[in-house]
């Protein structure tokens, strides 16, 4: 569940055979520092009207892993 590209099936993919991207090794470990609670990436969080109103809020979804 590491990498968004499907692998495929040899031995050495343990090795790092198989390039992966620096966000989906960040998102992948970054369940240990949640304490096994799955985050996906959300680069922004909350963006407001030049009037103080909520355009858009990130709704926090999780999930155990």
């Amino acid at each position: 569940g590491i990498n968004t590209e499907p692998f495929e099936p040899y031995p050495s993919v343990t090795l790092g055979a198989f390039p992966t991207s620096v966000l989906d090794m960040a998102e992948a470990f970054s369940v240990f520092a949640a304490e096994g609670v799955h985050h996906p990436p959300m680069y922004v969080t909350k963006v407001e009207a030049p009037d103080g109103t909520v355009v858009f809020e990130d709704n926090g979804r999780s999930e155990q892993a």
